[in-house]
């Protein structure tokens, strides 16, 4: 069997035939980039159809990026799909879903671990980037506390998957009352590569500029 065998020759042929297939010309630069991480992640052309974003997205999630922050994630599903070596220095991503302290939180409150992740978080959220590609719970239970408490991450990268409570827990981040600079993909479809995958595109975009500032 003949097949192309070189990573970095089947990411650009990957991303060209991408192109080429889907018009990207909605999207400004930066956007477009993250479409193609997207459309990638997961071979579904029109996912992009239900992207969602808030305006100041790129200049936001490039912002937290800079500024050292803890990328709280809710699975270790979600967390090893984020390439580490595209991170700037001092970015650190958290996983809480097995600590002794979450078990006993979800417990005693009778819902989700990842839920109660966000539960154990919440006093650190501030500047922080949550990143959302499985538990709809996790995405539910982040809006419930800055709707009462108003403390809020720099960013929300959330893309959770399934039947029960993803379309309902990323259209009202969609609908955005609190003000929050988001991103999602409306509906059913989602998942932890493509939350991911959106983390690994701002981080590339983010490389680029830094790269292209110091020349």
């Amino acid at each position: 069997m003949i097949y192309e065998k070189n990573p970095q020759k089947i990411y650009e042929k990957s991303f060209c035939i991408i192109q080429n297939e889907v018009d990207l010309s909605r999207f400004p630069p930066g956007l477009r980039d993250i479409a193609i991480r997207i459309i990638h992640a997961c071979g579904m052309t029109n996912i992009i159809e239900e992207l969602r974003y808030s305006d100041s997205i790129l200049q936001a999630g490039l912002s937290a990026l800079n500024s050292k922050p803890t990328i709280f994630c809710d699975t270790y599903m979600t967390a090893n799909g984020i390439i580490q070596s595209f991170l700037p220095p001092c970015a650190q991503v958290v996983v809480s879903v097995d600590s002794p302290e979450v078990y006993a939180l979800a417990k005693s409150s009778a819902t989700t671990r990842s839920a109660a992740s966000v539960d154990y978080w919440y006093p650190k959220i501030e500047g922080s980037i949550v990143v959302i590609g499985n538990a709809p719970t996790a995405l539910f239970r982040l809006l419930e506390l800055i709707r009462k408490h108003n403390k809020k991450p720099s960013l929300v990268i959330a893309t959770p998957v399934g039947f029960v409570g993803a379309s309902e827990s990323k259209l009202e981040l969609a609908n955005n009352v609190l003000g929050l600079d988001f991103i999602t993909v409306l509906g059913r479809r989602g998942g932890s590569a493509i939350a991911a995958a959106i983390v690994n595109a701002l981080s590339s975009i983010n490389q680029q500029k830094l790269e292209f500032d110091a020349t």
